[in-house]
């Protein structure tokens, strides 16, 4: 995903060469949104545990670094919240939205372990298939939805395997 974010990107076939990148600079920002999000749990996870292990100073102020990075829609919906209710004079409406968000901030720290687990499980399946395996064909597919490979011998199997 990174060279799409270049000016020049690889082409595909037979020599490697490149050419010119045609994405419009919002679908190179959208894959750069993607990425910091894609990133998001991973890093806030290494943040906690460095913060606990290794990083100098007290590892309360890394834990409410790493508490309130992704507390900070909470909070901008908070002051947003704050004003809507000083002009309409309706504090509920106007506060609904924050605890939605805590909500949801909540969750995001319930989860960020599993949510990390998954992404690097991801990111390591994808490098193993492009570097070791070079299986970039139909990568994204699970394989009960690749076209099959059939030998003579695999025909009546398949016929088999059909019928029931």
């Amino acid at each position: 995903m990174l060279p799409w974010l270049l000016p020049w990107v690889p082409s595909v076939g037979k020599k490697a060469t490149l050419r010119a990148n045609t994405l419009s600079v919002i679908a190179r920002w959208k894959i750069l949104d993607n990425l910091r999000r894609s990133l998001l749990s991973p890093a806030l996870f290494v943040l906690f545990v460095a913060g606990w292990l290794w990083l100098p100073g007290s590892p309360l102020v890394w834990t409410l670094a790493g508490l309130l990075t992704p507390a900070v829609p909470v909070l901008t919906g908070l002051v947003v919240g704050l004003i809507q209710g000083v002009n309409t004079q309706s504090w509920q409406n106007a506060l609904r939205p924050l605890q939605n968000g805590a909500v949801r901030w909540m969750l995001a720290l319930v989860f960020l372990p599993y949510e990390t687990l998954v992404t690097l499980g991801g990111i390591v399946t994808t490098l193993l298939r492009l570097l070791v395996t070079a299986d970039t064909c139909c990568s994204g597919r699970p394989m009960r939805y690749r076209a099959p490979v059939c030998r003579r011998d695999d025909l009546a199997t398949k016929a088999h395997d059909d019928a029931c």
